[in-house]
């Protein structure tokens, strides 16, 4: 992650901020999960430099929706698909079944 371009710390730490609020007191700012903010990070340098379009897997519903709300207010969101990975799995059981 390219570090050194203060828009992609700035998504990282607008991604902590907003996971902090949306936590309400469940979790503390310094038990936000650093991967999911890194996460948002890079899906903001790749969606304004070298992809047409990015995809973030992550594993909470909190973290979903911190980095799509941070990306969107970036001016990235409509590059970026952020996908919470229980609801993944369950549309694709969900095509398996309809599929039989």
């Amino acid at each position: 992650m390219d570090f050194s371009n203060p828009d992609v710390s700035d998504v990282v730490d607008r991604t902590r901020t907003r996971m902090d609020r949306l936590s309400d007191d469940d979790v503390t700012e310094d038990e936000i999960e650093k991967a999911d903010t890194v996460l948002a990070g890079l899906a903001y340098q790749y969606a304004t430099g070298e992809s047409d379009h990015v995809a973030v897997l992550v594993s909470d519903t909190l973290a979903e929706q911190a980095i799509g709300d941070v990306l969107d207010a970036s001016g990235a969101g409509d590059g970026v698909t952020v996908v919470e990975g229980r609801e993944l799995v369950n549309e694709l059981e969900n095509q398996s079944v309809d599929k039989r």
